[in-house]
């Protein structure tokens, strides 16, 4: 009787070592998952960057400036008004 307990116990050990072992994994998926998130929104952002500096870009040119000094196009355009 004392002997099948005592292989009971065992038995629930390995089970949850094993549970617990998946558990680990799991979290490393969540953690895996969050790096991408985090990489997918940073790469966003960059791509929102680049979109507002063509944007920039596009409209020193419509105001006939040159782009590629914008700080010299803003002080001339200052000087204008």
């Amino acid at each position: 009787m004392v002997y099948y307990h005592l292989y009971e116990v065992y038995q629930h050990r390995e089970q949850t070592k094993g549970e617990r072992k998946e558990t680990g994994s799991f979290s490393v998926q969540i953690r895996r998952q969050q790096e991408r998130e985090q990489l997918d929104r940073e790469k966003q952002r960059e791509i929102e960057e680049q979109q507002k500096d063509f944007q920039k870009k596009v409209v020193l040119q419509d105001l006939g400036l040159d782009p590629g000094s914008a700080n010299e196009s803003v002080k001339h355009l200052l000087m204008r008004l």
